[in-house]
C-alpha cells in the first residue's frame, strides 16, 4: 500500500473572479497509508503551512483557499479524492501588487547521474502586503522577517515517517514518462525534500495581474 499525491490549493481573490484564483501544487508520498489517508494528513500539514504564514498575505485574497487531492496513479483526467478548505487570516496591512511573489524554491539530495532539475521545484506564494517589503541601497526586497516565516513553515512541513504519514516529495513528470503513470514510474520520480531556499528578491508572476479597469487616453 502506497500513495502518490497531488494536492492543489487555491487561494481565491477579492473579486470573486475564478480567473484571478491563484494557484499552489504541492506533491507528497505515503508508503504505509492509502490515497485517501494520505490526502487527509496532506491537508493537515498544508492547513499548518499556509495558516503560519498567511498574516503577511496581501488581504486581496480571501478566504478560504480551497484544496483539492489526487490520486497519481488514477487515469486522467482524475477526479479529487479529497476536497477540503484552509481558513486564512490575512493581512490587515495596505497589500502590494498581486503580481508580486515570494519564490519557495526546493529540492531533494543531490545524486550522480540525475539532472538537478528534476531533483527541485518552485512555489509562488502571495501577493503579499507592503509589511513584507523592505527597501534600502536603491532596490525594494522581501523582508528577512518574512522570510524567515515561510521557511520556518517549510521546515515544519518536511520530513515525517512515510510509514505513517504524507510526507512532502519533489516530482519529476518527465522521469515519470508517458500516462498514465504506474506505481514503478512514480516512485523513480518522486524524492523527498531535502532542503530549499528564498532570496530577498521578488518574482512576477503576470498571469496573476489583475485586469485593468479604467484607462488614461493621450493624443499627439
Amino acid at each position: 500500500m502506497a500513495a502518490w499525491i497531488r494536492a492543489q490549493v487555491s487561494l481565491p481573490t477579492d473579486s470573486a473572479i475564478p480567473a484571478d484564483t491563484i494557484q499552489n501544487t504541492w506533491h507528497f508520498y505515503s508508503a504505509g497509508l492509502d490515497a485517501a489517508a494520505a490526502a487527509a494528513s496532506a491537508q493537515t500539514k498544508l492547513t499548518a503551512f499556509y495558516q503560519a504564514i498567511d498574516g503577511d498575505l496581501a488581504s486581496t485574497l480571501a478566504t478560504p483557499a480551497t484544496t483539492k487531492y489526487y490520486d497519481l496513479e488514477d487515469v486522467s483526467p482524475r477526479v479529487p479524492i479529497l476536497e477540503s478548505s484552509i481558513a486564512l487570516t490575512l493581512s490587515a496591512g495596505t497589500p502590494g501588487p498581486s503580481e508580486l511573489a515570494i519564490c519557495l524554491s526546493y529540492s531533494a539530495a543531490a545524486a550522480s547521474g540525475v539532472a538537478p532539475a528534476r531533483r527541485r521545484g518552485r512555489i509562488f506564494l502571495g501577493p503579499y502586503g507592503t509589511g513584507a517589503y523592505t527597501s534600502g541601497s536603491g532596490k525594494v526586497t522581501v523582508s528577512s522577517t518574512v522570510r524567515g516565516t515561510i521557511g520556518t513553515a517549510a521546515t515544519a512541513l518536511g520530513g515525517g515517517d512515510p510509514d505513517t504519514e504524507a510526507v512532502w516529495y519533489v516530482f519529476s513528470p518527465t522521469t515519470a514518462g508517458a500516462q498514465p503513470w504506474s506505481a514503478g514510474a512514480l516512485s523513480s520520480a518522486f524524492r523527498v525534500v531535502a532542503q530549499g531556499y528564498l532570496d530577498d528578491a521578488w518574482d512576477i508572476q503576470r498571469s496573476r495581474g489583475s485586469a485593468p479597469v479604467s484607462r488614461t487616453t493621450w493624443t499627439a
